[in-house]
């Protein structure tokens, strides 16, 4: 985060859910309910039909933001709504280009929708 774009980072702050099926029913799910309802406040030409991840794939942007399960949650850690908060599980590779400078690359195939990682860094010019 950036030092002008305040964040609440109180866990008290958290919204939890209270699922004990690992929030399979979507419908139960106060957190699943949260991308929901904030993907409905959108307008009606950016609005999707079913917002969210799908088996732990995403396969289209979602505008509006996805609210993930959290350590707060009923849920266990396998719940299909964590997802970017996981570990890395796919294997990337740092390489020079012959014109562009470093790249990253995976080794295998990646399925579509799937998270590979969080990249934070600094443009150099």
């Amino acid at each position: 985060p950036a030092p002008e774009i305040p964040l609440n980072l109180d866990t008290n702050f958290l919204v939890c859910c209270s699922c004990t099926d690992d929030c399979q029913d979507k419908t139960r799910c106060e957190c699943w309910q949260l991308t929901l309802e904030s993907n409905k406040r959108l307008p009606s030409g950016l609005q999707l039909n079913e917002p969210g991840y799908i088996h732990r794939r995403l396969y289209e942007q979602v505008p509006s933001g996805i609210f993930e399960c959290n350590s707060r949650c009923s849920c266990k850690h396998t719940c299909q709504n964590r997802v970017v908060q996981n570990p890395l599980r796919i294997k990337l590779q740092l390489f020079k280009t012959a014109r562009r400078g470093w790249g990253v690359r995976t080794l295998h195939d990646v399925p579509r929708g799937s998270f590979l990682c969080v990249y934070v860094g600094r443009m150099l010019t």
